[in-house]
């Protein structure tokens, strides 16, 4: 198991009016069956809304249909309780596809469960199965809006 250790960074602020968690990835997985636990990436100061999510790798991952990652923005309520996904992109062919150093990789957003309440958390992490992939290296980037 892998986390984003004590050198990662979550950052936020204001990006062309829309709110930004990003979450740097600061190292590539240990090997190819190596997941990342859940890990939180921030808090919703205020009701708002999921509007688009990224990956930006710094490197290259080859998409594969039985040995993939699959990457997950997932909400849970103040209070705790069970997550939902939000967002989320698997490495297969009709997924991501190949990853391409510095082009940013869209993760698909779950429209039904984008809506997040004032102070609900949003969390990362990756699954691996099959043997699965290494991540490379990157940065996640989450864009909030409130005014949907």
């Amino acid at each position: 198991m892998t986390h984003f250790n004590t050198a990662a960074r979550v950052t936020a602020g204001y990006i062309d009016g829309a709110f930004a968690f990003e979450h740097l990835k600061t190292a590539a997985d240990g090997s190819a069956s190596t997941a990342t636990s859940e890990v939180p990436l921030g808090m919703a100061r205020r009701a708002s809304k999921v509007i688009a999510a990224y990956f930006i790798p710094a490197s290259t991952l080859t998409a594969d249909d039985t040995n993939y990652a699959t990457l997950t923005i997932s909400k849970r309520a103040a209070g705790g309780g069970s997550k939902t996904t939000v967002a989320s992109v698997s490495t297969t062919t009709t997924g991501s596809g190949n990853f391409v150093a510095w082009v940013p990789v869209p993760l698909t957003v779950v429209a039904a469960d984008a809506s997040v309440t004032a102070l609900s958390q949003l969390s990362f992490e990756i699954s691996k199965p099959g043997t699965g992939v290494v991540v490379p290296i990157g940065k996640l980037v989450v864009y909030l809006s409130d005014n949907y």
